[in-house]
This record gives structure tokens, sequence and C-alpha cells, in this order.
């Protein structure tokens, strides 16, 4: 379903955008509210994710994980609004020029780091997330996931109905959305 939409949202297609906003607006907010502790401006930066989204449309024909796609908007946006937020705070005058060259940089490299921990971080939860699940489920969701096989490929190979390879990609998408959205 979402990789039909990203087709439809790369094509133009405007109300693929609001399905994508109507799927994921609120576990970003709850996201955003993580990181900047203010309930208006979690919503602000919710909507500029979806702004970029849409400017970014053409470009979003290789995205594979939207998911993944918007928390890393979502959360660089954040560090944007706490590193600007942070940055008025500090009394320029009475920082050196060398002082705020070191300070601007190291903030890109916070980032970058941020971004790695975060990723790594996902990584291995998910990782402990799939291990939990029944051999079979994973089986099925890494076929679906890693490989890309459709649903029809698993159950001609694993010589299952199509409906059972649905039912248990199903319940490992549930169990990974409990894990990282409650």
């Amino acid at each position: 379903m979402v990789r039909g939409l990203i087709a439809q949202l790369s094509s133009g297609n405007s109300r693929a955008l609001r399905d994508i906003m109507d799927v994921y607006q609120k576990r970003l907010y709850k996201y955003a509210l993580q990181y900047v502790k203010n309930e208006f401006v979690a919503e602000e930066i919710v909507e500029d994710v979806f702004v970029a989204l849409w400017n970014k449309h053409a470009e979003l024909k290789d995205v594979e994980d939207i998911s993944g796609y918007l928390l890393v908007i979502t959360r660089n946006l954040c560090l944007n609004y706490l590193r600007k937020e942070h940055l008025e705070m500090v009394d320029l005058s009475s920082l050196t020029e060398e002082q705020i060259y070191q300070r601007s940089n190291l903030y890109v490299l916070e980032d970058e780091t941020l971004c790695s921990l975060l990723s790594n971080e996902y990584e291995v939860k998910l990782k402990n997330i799939l291990n939990k699940l029944p051999q079979k489920t994973r089986q099925i969701f890494l076929m679906s996931r890693k490989e890309g096989l459709k649903n029809k490929e698993i159950a001609e190979r694993m010589q299952l109905l199509e409906k059972t390879i649905e039912y248990h990609i199903t319940k490992a998408l549930l169990e990974i959305r409990k894990a990282f959205f409650e």
C-alpha cells in the first residue's frame, strides 16, 4: 500500500501526499515532541516535513522506506530548530571568531554522529523485534522486505496461500509498529 502511495506521490499526485500524511502525521508529531518539548513547535515541524516531502516528490522513486525517510526529515528539522534556539541564547559578542567556527563545525559532526547512532539503534531494535517473531513470520517478512519479493512469489516458494503470507507480514508489521510507536 505505502509503496503504491510513494509511486503516486513521485508522479505528483497530491492525494497520495494526503494519504501519507494520514498514516504518519501522529507518529511524526510524537517523535518531534520528544525532541522539541513544545506541542506548537512539533506541529509546525511536522507540517514542514510534509512540505519538504512534497517539494522532493519527484525524487522519491527510489525511496523504499518512507517511514525512515520521514523520520530522518523530522529529526533534522527538530535538530535545526534546537540548534537555532541554542545559538540564539548564546551571546555571540562574547565568543571569538575561532569559537564560533568551532561551534558550527561541532554541530555538523553531532548531526552525522546522531544520525549514525539513531540508525544503529533502530537497526538493533528491529533485529530484536524480528528475533522475537515466530520463525515462519520472520522468514516471510524478511523475504518480503529484504529480498523484495511479492506476496505471490513468497506463497509459491513456501507453498502457502497468499492470504497466509499477508497474515504473517501484517503480524510482523503490527509487532514492529507496537515496539517503535507505542
